[in-house]
């Protein structure tokens, strides 16, 4: 018997119903778990603990009264091995007639693998799914909210212009309704971008020199107290984007690293590089599921050193209107997002006790 467990290509062992010690390991399990280990505490050398197992099958199996229980099968996650195992448990008479629980276990770490691979890709189906109709939804309602805006900013200015004798404080109260009007507009104007509704009209564009360019209006919005760090000087970044949209979300990456610092002294550093596709990490990438398509990227990286990043708003700073700043705010990095995507993009962040990382992925132009 001991020879065809000893052929048997899983996990097989043997283990003692009343104190838990190993009385046989396979050939497979002695090399796995480092050598033989009869006559030692199963839970010690099979998950690295101190005590028996909470999940420990033994007393199930010993429940049957007279006789005992059927096998039981369970699945589990091995600590020591970092594998998934489907397990297979029966107490059984050993060679000296003393009850023992055998144990035969096939790794399932591949299947599990692949099952979350494919629930993940079913989850990120089924949320594009809702987000392209939540999409099309917001899509509609805000170009009919433009159209009307512009109507009504149409009308106010026409009164303005052409009534000369409306009163002063009349006139304020029409300058101060038109200017909210104009201001709704441009939300209309940045929710149809985050929707990649509205991404102008991408062209071959150098991304180094595009940021080169947004210099003079970064330097504008920092303090005296925050310095700004520049590697520019990668040539050959080609990428596909709306020139003048580029260097806004140039400016909107600043402007959010500038924020996060806040009152006190700190710096940010902004970069260009090309990444390599494989070099990219899955973690904290939007939209999710995001693959380049050729073998490199290029990237825009604006880093700083400010408060960081909460863990629970990690999935949220993307989200319109979302922000831990003023009440309103909250617009830039979905803007930021939206262009991207339309670009075929993403956006990755990095945070960690201090500082956020935000790198924009462009694909790159041959």
């Amino acid at each position: 018997m001991l020879h065809a467990l000893d052929n048997i290509a899983g996990h097989v062992s043997v283990v003692d119903a009343a104190i838990n010690t190993i009385l046989y390991m396979n050939d497979k399990m002695k090399k796995d778990f480092d050598g033989d280990h009869q006559g030692k505490a199963c839970w010690t050398i099979f998950r690295g603990i101190t005590s028996p197992c909470e999940h420990c099958t033994i007393p199930r199996l010993l429940s049957g009264g007279n006789g005992y229980t059927e096998a039981i099968e369970w699945e589990g996650f091995n600590p020591l091995t970092k594998r998934w195992y489907i397990n297979f448990d029966q107490i059984i008479l050993w060679t000296d007639n003393r009850p023992a629980k055998l144990q035969i276990a096939f790794d399932i770490t591949r299947f599990k693998e692949v099952e979350a691979a494919r629930l993940e890709h079913e989850t990120i189906q089924c949320q594009s799914k809702k987000q392209e109709a939540l999409a099309r939804m917001a899509g509609a309602i805000a170009h009919h909210l433009n159209n009307q805006l512009s109507v009504v900013v149409g009308g106010l200015e026409l009164v303005l212009t052409v009534d000369s004798g409306i009163s002063f404080s009349s006139r304020k109260r029409l300058c101060n309704a038109m200017r909210a009007a104009m201001k709704s507009a441009d939300i209309m104007g940045l929710l149809l971008q985050y929707l990649g509704l509205d991404a102008g009209v991408p062209a071959p564009l150098d991304l180094a020199e595009t940021c080169r360019r947004s210099l003079p209006n970064l330097k504008e919005l920092l303090p005296a107290t925050i310095g700004l760090e520049t590697d520019l000087t990668a040539h050959g970044l080609a990428v596909t984007a709306a020139p003048d949209l580029l260097e806004q979300i140039v400016v909107r990456m600043v402007t959010n690293a500038v924020e996060a610092i806040g009152e006190r002294s700190g710096r940010i550093r902004l970069s260009v590089a090309a990444l390599a596709a494989t070099d990219i990490s899955r973690g904290n990438l939007e939209p999710k599921g995001w693959r380049p398509n050729g073998s490199t990227v290029c990237c825009l990286e604006v880093s700083d050193t400010g408060s960081g990043i909460a863990a629970d708003h990690l999935d949220k700073i993307f989200d319109p209107f979302f922000s831990t700043k003023l009440t309103g705010r909250g617009l830039g990095l979905a803007v930021v997002l939206g262009l991207v995507t339309a670009w075929g993009g993403a956006v990755q962040v990095e945070s960690g006790g201090e500082g956020s990382t935000f790198r924009v992925l462009l694909p790159s132009v041959p």
